[in-house]
C-alpha cells in the first residue's frame, strides 16, 4: 500500500497540471507519466493536502469506474459533498491515478476541469464530460443502490460512456432513485451500461425510430420540464413516472423495454414512494 492524503492543487499547481498534459499528450505508455505526475503531488507549492479528507491507496488497481469510485469516495465526503466537485481535487486524483484515469492520447484539458462557477446549462454539459466528477457525483447519489451503480459505472476508469455524460448533464435526473431506475430499464443495457443499440419493435409504421441518446433527452425534457408542473416527480418510483410518460413516438418502443423489466421484478422494492401530485 502506497497510502497519500487527498489533496488540492494550488493556483500554480493548476498551472503545472495544464503544462503536464500539453507535454505529455500522447505517450506510448500510460505509465510514462506516472514519475512526472508524482513529482506534482510531491512539491508543496503545488499540491497541498485537504484538512478534513481521509486519504487514499495510490497503488490501488481499478478495474471499472465503480472500483475508483468505491476507494475515492470514503477519503473525500468526511469534507460534504462539495469536496466531489473541488477543481483543485479533481486535477489531483487525476494526477494521482493518471495511469488509470488518462489514455495513451489524452483528453483536451477542459475534459480535466470542472466549471465551479457556473450553474447554467452549458456549465454542467462541460462539468459531464469530466469522468472523475460523474463517476463521484453518481456514485455519491446512488451508492445504496448496486444495480444503479453497476449500470452506470461499470466502464473503464477512463471511460466516459455517452449515457453517463448524458445523465451527469441534469442532476434532476441524477438525484431521482425512480428516474434513475426507469432511464436503466428503459434505454441502457443492465451488463454494460451503455445505451441499447436499438428500441424493441414496434408495431407502428413512420420513420426511422429514434436512438437512445436522442430518446433519453426527450424523456427528460417531458419528465422534468413539463410532468413536473403537476407531479413531484423526484419523490416517484420509476413504475409511477414510467404511468405518467406519454407513448410519444419516441419513447413507446423504449417503454416496451421498461414492461419487461416491470414484469421480471427490476423495481427495487425501495423505490415504493407514493406519487405525489401537486
Amino acid at each position: 500500500m502506497n497510502m497519500h492524503p487527498i489533496c488540492t492543487l494550488t493556483p500554480a499547481g493548476i498551472l503545472a497540471f495544464d503544462a503536464f498534459r500539453d507535454e505529455h499528450a500522447i505517450v506510448e505508455d500510460v505509465t510514462d507519466r506516472v514519475s512526472p505526475a508524482r513529482k506534482i503531488m510531491a512539491n508543496p507549492n503545488l499540491c497541498q493536502p485537504v484538512h478534513g479528507c481521509g486519504e487514499i491507496d495510490l497503488d490501488a488497481r481499478f478495474e471499472t469506474g465503480l472500483d475508483f469510485a468505491r476507494h475515492v469516495y470514503p477519503a473525500l465526503i468526511p469534507n460534504g459533498q462539495g469536496q466531489l466537485s473541488d477543481p483543485g481535487t479533481i486535477m489531483f486524483l487525476y494526477l494521482a491515478y493518471v495511469d488509470q484515469l488518462w489514455r495513451d492520447v489524452a483528453r483536451v484539458i477542459s475534459s480535466y476541469k470542472l466549471d465551479d462557477k457556473s450553474s447554467d446549462s452549458s456549465g454542467m454539459r462541460r462539468n459531464s464530460r469530466n469522468t472523475v466528477f460523474a463517476y463521484l457525483t453518481l456514485y455519491h447519489f446512488h451508492k445504496d443502490d448496486e444495480r444503479v451503480c453497476k449500470a452506470l459505472l461499470s466502464g473503464k476508469p477512463y471511460e466516459m460512456q455517452a449515457s453517463v455524460e448524458r445523465i451527469a448533464q441534469n442532476p434532476k435526473v441524477m438525484n431521482s432513485r425512480g428516474m434513475m431506475e426507469l432511464v436503466i430499464a428503459m434505454f441502457l443495457d443492465q451488463n454494460t451500461g451503455r445505451f441499447k443499440k436499438k428500441p424493441a419493435p414496434s408495431k407502428r409504421s413512420g420513420p426511422n425510430p429514434k436512438k437512445a441518446y436522442d430518446a433519453m433527452r426527450e424523456m427528460t425534457v417531458v419528465v422534468f420540464d413539463q410532468l413536473a408542473k403537476n407531479y413531484n416527480v423526484s419523490l416517484m418510483s420509476a413504475r409511477e413516472i414510467f404511468a405518467i410518460t406519454p407513448d410519444t413516438r419516441g419513447l413507446a418502443p423504449f417503454k416496451l423495454h421498461a414492461q419487461k423489466w416491470f414484469a421480471e421484478g427490476g423495481e427495487q422494492s425501495s423505490s415504493s414512494t407514493k406519487k405525489s401530485k401537486r
